[in-house]
């Protein structure tokens, strides 16, 4: 029997009446979730951390003002407490370490004559008081900058070895005792060579001598040990003895030092075409360092065009007592609301600010991502990569999450005036509460902590990016 038109129709009814019930049930559940879900996993709420900049120095280790200390080595018997020469040279460290450590410098350049032994070896005796001067050093903050030399006095000619030989096994016998002090030495200036160890006026200055001679050294020296030469021209020889081209320094870890920087158009012979030498230090010495002394009171280092200079030649270290009368210039001139000298003394090397955060969050996300930013106004970068991370804290200071930067972000490609954007998730699967976001940089030398320039002081955990309450 056929359903009536009338029985079709209220079944219609009845299923729509059904369907209408249901998607108003699942519509009220759903907002009701939704209504829970935002009383109980509000989004997190993020609070950036006092981040102002400071103008002090730093502080940091491989740059800044370092001062200079000389020993000669010599045969006396390195029995301890029975030589009056080894007392003395005992006091004379210790002196020199208190002076270093007082005027906070982080680099020591020590001058080792060699001149007692010009026509022989280095005998047992004197690798013991090169041994004992770098050992007796290591108690210092200060990395070592080393310049082995023949002449105190500008006459290299007749204090240095008749035989290039002699240098050559003099520089092989004292990167042994280098290569086992590696992680406390910096850089080995010259070649041994020439008036002050600065490589003119030399027996051997031919530049097939010192190519000569700089690859013995080279050779001889662990890989993390860097060198510098004194003039561009004799890095390009170097490099292209070595069949590098000219901006590849780094592939030999070789980079300048300057005892005339800024005296004159030449800097004291430095340069025959200053424009060109100082391009060519502004490319090459983003991979490796460079520094010296400042020379005369000349225009050249008036406190503008000195900034102007330092940061072409992405300058790292200075001799913070020579000379006296540019010094004196540049504390008497003013600059960026300070001194000239406080500027360039906080500018040396590397100096990095958190110049920013931003905080995101998808809704019914499990992670949310912290951005942040980092500024190099130094006037040169790093030249060994540092360890970065973040690190998220609970308020009591335990470390709940640790993300290791480092694939994102190498210290060593951060150019001067240069920005890196950093990102890292924060994973929400944690206790409501309130947490804190660290940034720390630290050496894995020494796992001592680089400082920022931020008028906040660092924790152990680094500085303070922010705060988020996640509820």
């Amino acid at each position: 029997m056929k359903n009536k038109p009338e029985n079709r129709n209220l079944q219609i009814t009845r299923r729509a009446v059904c369907i209408l019930a249901v998607c108003v049930t699942v519509v009220i559940l759903g907002t009701a979730g939704l209504c829970l879900y935002f009383v109980y996993n509000k989004k997190p709420v993020w609070t950036q951390a006092d981040l102002t900049v400071t103008q002090e120095v730093l502080h940091n280790p491989y740059c800044g003002w370092y001062q200079i200390y000389g020993y000669t080595l010599t045969d006396e018997s390195q029995t301890a407490g029975q030589n009056p020469a080894w007392s003395v040279l005992d006091t004379k460290i210790s002196a020199a370490v208190a002076q270093s450590e007082s005027a906070n410098d982080r680099l020591a350049l020590l001058q080792i004559n060699l001149k007692q032994f010009a026509d022989r070896d280095l005998t047992e005796n004197a690798l013991a008081e090169l041994e004992h001067i770098l050992t007796r050093w290591e108690e210092s903050s200060c990395s070592l900058i080393l310049r082995f030399l023949y002449d105190w006095d500008g006459n290299a000619q007749s204090t240095e070895p008749n035989d290039i030989s002699q240098i050559e096994n003099h520089m092989r016998q004292c990167a042994q005792i280098l290569n086992e002090h590696k992680d406390n030495i910096y850089l080995v200036q010259g070649i041994f060579i020439g008036n002050y160890g600065e490589m003119h006026h030399s027996r051997f200055s031919s530049e097939e001598e010192q190519i000569q001679l700089f690859t013995v050294l080279r050779g001889s020296l662990d890989d993390e040990i860097y060198m510098a030469v004194r003039t561009p021209a004799q890095l390009r020889a170097v490099l292209a003895a070595d069949h590098l081209d000219e901006g590849q320094a780094a592939v030999i870890k070789t980079g300048l030092f300057n005892d005339g920087i800024m005296a004159s158009e030449s800097d004291l012979g430095t340069y025959t075409d200053r424009s060109r030498e100082l391009s060519y230090q502004d490319e090459v010495c983003l991979t490796v360092p460079n520094g010296g002394e400042v020379v005369s009171d000349t225009v050249y280092n008036d406190v503008e065009n000195a900034m102007n200079t330092l940061q072409t030649m992405h300058v790292s270290y200075l001799n913070r007592m020579y000379d006296e009368k540019v010094l004196k210039k540049w504390k008497n001139q003013p600059y960026e609301d300070t001194t000239g000298y406080d500027y360039i003394g906080a500018h040396l090397g590397y100096r990095y600010e958190i110049s920013g955060t931003a905080f995101s969050y998808k809704m019914f996300g499990q992670t949310a991502k912290l951005t942040l930013s980092v500024k190099n106004t130094g006037f040169a970068p790093a030249y060994y990569d540092f360890t970065t991370e973040l690190r998220i804290c609970d308020m009591e200071g335990n470390i709940i999450q640790t993300q290791n930067l480092g694939e994102q972000f190498s210290t060593t490609a951060l150019q001067p005036d240069s920005i890196v954007t950093l990102s890292c998730p924060v994973f929400l699967h944690i206790a409501k509460g309130t947490y804190q976001v660290y940034l720390k940089m630290s050496s894995p030398k020494s796992g001592e902590q680089i400082r920022f320039a931020l008028t906040e002081e660092p924790t152990e955990n680094g500085y303070l990016c922010g705060t988020f309450i996640f509820e």
